[in-house]
C-alpha cells in the first residue's frame, strides 16, 4: 500500500441522481439506483408501471416521476427526540417497509407535494431517509454495458424520463452516459488547471475532433462501473488511464480509510449589462439577486452548504472539516467587482491514509 500523492473526489458517480425539468440534470444529490432497489423491493417494478408524471412546473430533485423514498432505520425514541421537527416525524412515520413516491406521500398526507418536499430534503440530509431514483448506473444497465442488478427497473425508469423529453430509453441513457464522461473530463482537467474558470474549460470540452487535453501523469480510475466509460474517456482526453486490481471497491476503501476532498465553484456576474441585478451560477443552477451584496452573501453560504452536504454523505460534520474558501474578483464597476469566483475546498479524514 502507498500514500496517495494527490487525490480528489467529486459529486459525480454511479449513484448521482438523474432528474429532469425540461432538460436533464445530473446530481449533485445521490440516490439508490432503481436497478439495485428493485432487487430488494420487487414491488418497485409495479410502482414504476403505474407511476403518475408530476406537472413539469413543480419538478425538482425530489419531485420526479422515478423517485421513491425509504426510511433508513426503524423509528425509535432516540431517533425521534429533539433531532426532528414535528413535520419531519410525521413524514418519517409514513415511510414504512416499502418505497413511497411523492404522489403516494401526497395521498397519505392530504397535502400538495410542494408542502413537504423541503421536509424530505431535510430527512435525506439528516440521513434518516434515502432517495431511490434513476442514476448513471441505471443508464449503463439500459445500454447493457454493466449488468449487476435488475435492469427491468432501469429500462422502465429510462422510458418514463425519456418519454417526457421525447427520447427513447436507449437514447436517453446514452445521453446520460455522455454527460457523465463530459463532467468527468471537466472535473479532471479543472483539477490540474485550477487557475482557469471551469466554465471556460467547459466550452472547450466536447470538441475532441479538433482539441484534446493531454495529461502527463497517470490517471487512476476506481469504482465498480468505470470500465464501461473507459473508451469514451480515452476519446475525450489523452492520458495514461489505469484501472487497478479491486477497482470495484476502490471508493469504498477510500471512504473508510482515506481523505475526502470536495471542491465547489460558484460564479457571480451581472445578469445584464448596465443592470443592478447579479446572477449566481453553481452546480444547482442559476439564481438571480437584486444586487451584488445579496448575491455574494448567498454564494458564500452556498459554498459552505455544498461542501457540508457532500461531506455529510460520508458521515463527516463541518466541525471536523478543513474548509477553505477563496474569492477571486475580476474588474470593477465602481466599488463592485464585475465578476467574482468563489472556490470552496473541504477536506475531511475518515481514518488513516492508504
Amino acid at each position: 500500500m502507498v500514500k496517495a500523492i494527490r487525490m480528489e473526489t467529486s459529486a459525480l458517480g454511479g449513484d448521482s441522481l438523474v432528474w429532469i425539468k425540461r432538460k436533464i440534470y445530473l446530481g449533485p444529490m445521490r440516490a439508490i439506483p432503481l436497478c439495485l432497489a428493485a432487487e430488494e423491493f420487487p414491488s418497485l417494478l409495479d410502482k414504476l408501471k403505474k407511476i403518475e408524471i408530476p406537472n413539469e412546473r413543480i419538478m425538482d430533485e425530489i419531485i420526479q416521476p422515478t423517485s421513491f423514498f425509504i426510511r433508513n432505520k426503524e423509528n425509535s425514541p432516540e431517533l425521534l427526540t429533539g433531532e426532528l421537527e414535528e413535520g419531519e416525524k410525521a413524514i418519517l412515520n409514513l415511510l414504512g417497509a416499502e418505497p413511497q413516491s411523492v404522489s403516494e406521500l401526497s395521498e397519505l398526507t392530504g397535502k400538495h407535494p410542494l408542502m413537504f418536499t423541503g421536509i424530505l430534503k431535510n430527512l435525506i440530509r439528516k440521513r434518516h431517509v434515502s432517495q431511490i431514483g434513476f442514476t448513471p448506473t441505471d443508464a449503463l444497465h439500459v445500454l447493457g454495458e454493466y449488468l449487476r442488478w435488475d435492469e427491468r427497473a432501469s429500462v422502465l425508469g429510462a422510458s418514463i424520463l425519456g418519454k417526457t423529453l421525447k427520447k427513447g430509453a436507449e437514447e436517453f441513457s446514452a445521453q446520460i452516459k455522455a454527460e457523465v464522461v463530459r463532467k468527468f473530463t471537466l472535473e479532471l482537467v479543472s483539477f490540474f488547471a485550477n487557475d482557469v474558470k471551469k466554465e471556460d474549460l467547459a466550452k472547450l470540452i466536447g470538441n475532441e475532433a479538433f482539441l484534446k487535453f493531454h495529461i502527463k501523469v497517470p490517471v487512476v480510475l476506481v469504482g465498480a462501473p468505470v470500465r464501461a466509460y473507459l473508451k469514451e474517456i480515452n476519446e475525450a482526453i489523452d492520458a495514461d488511464i489505469r484501472i487497478p486490481a479491486f477497482y470495484e471497491v476502490g471508493n469504498a476503501v477510500g471512504a473508510l480509510e482515506g481523505k475526502i476532498i470536495h471542491r465547489t465553484e460558484i460564479l457571480i456576474r451581472p445578469s445584464a449589462a448596465g443592470g443592478e441585478e447579479y446572477s449566481v451560477f453553481s452546480s444547482l443552477g442559476k439564481e438571480v439577486f437584486e444586487d451584488y451584496g445579496e448575491a455574494l452573501d448567498y454564494g458564500l453560504k452556498l459554498s459552505r452548504r455544498l461542501v457540508s452536504e457532500y461531506m455529510d454523505g460520508y458521515g463527516l460534520e463541518m466541525d471536523n472539516i478543513e474548509f477553505d474558501l477563496k474569492q477571486n474578483d475580476v474588474g470593477s464597476k465602481g466599488t463592485t467587482p464585475m465578476e467574482t469566483q468563489l472556490i470552496g475546498i473541504g477536506i475531511g479524514t475518515t481514518g488513516k491514509f492508504i
